[in-house]
């Protein structure tokens, strides 16, 4: 049998809560959406690994409101959570379910005698990019283990505003200080609202072939302001 890792997409878009919103609408499309799915079938790819792979491509557009206001906090922020199915039994948040880099990925078929030890979740490599590299968190811009930092799963691909912020924390061209969060569209802009999510995998031979299941659960928001 061959052994495959399977990922699942899913999309989020929230608009407003209990605080203010300043835009008058956001969307979050996945192009190609579905699930991916990655077979080791041979020593080569068991030894070298799956090279730099596009698993999903996230594409924004945030509406202003209309009229525009004469001070304008449209702004957004956009985050990656990767949800492992907390498979350690422990009793973790959802933030914090991957745990450390020796908790495995959720088998979900096993295949022969499973004699060694689950897929390890530190085998794969992430990082989420635009054309103008505008990710805030360094380590993002290059490939990062899902086990850095104990296990952390929760990205943020563009950052969540605090409250309050200003119009000098919003930025609308790429090359600059800051990424890009201001009201936007990738039919306009495709570089700056257009993200690659790209994996890499690296099983080595020490572990139990069998189904595995990793989902990545994508978040667009604006970034609200306290009433």
């Amino acid at each position: 049998m061959k052994p495959k890792i399977l990922f699942l997409f899913l999309l989020l878009s929230v608009v407003s809560n209990a605080q203010v919103g300043h835009c008058g609408g956001i969307f979050l499309e996945l192009e190609d959406e579905g699930n991916k799915d990655f077979i080791f079938d041979s020593f080569t790819p068991y030894l070298g690994g799956t090279p730099s792979v596009t698993i999903a491509r996230l594409k924004v557009r945030v509406i202003n409101q209309d009229p525009i206001p004469a001070i304008n906090l449209c702004s957004w922020n956009l985050s990656m959570y990767i949800d492992n199915n907390n498979v350690d039994g422990s009793d973790t948040s959802r933030e914090a379910t991957l745990g450390s880099n020796t908790i495995p990925l959720e088998q979900l078929i096993s295949y022969g005698n499973q004699n060694g030890i689950n897929a390890l979740i530190d085998i794969i490599e992430i990082r989420a990019v635009n054309e103008c590299s505008s990710t805030e968190e360094p380590e993002l811009r290059n490939f990062v283990s899902l086990g850095r930092d104990g296990g952390i799963n929760l990205f943020e691909i563009i950052p969540k505003l605090a409250s309050p912020y200003t119009s000098a924390d919003i930025e609308d061209e790429c090359g600059k200080t800051k990424p890009v969060n201001a009201p936007g569209s990738y039919f306009t802009n495709f570089g700056a609202y257009n993200f690659r999510i790209e994996i890499r995998i690296k099983p080595g031979l020490n572990y139990n072939p069998g189904f595995y299941n990793l989902k990545f659960h994508f978040r667009l928001e604006q970034n609200l302001t306290t009433p």
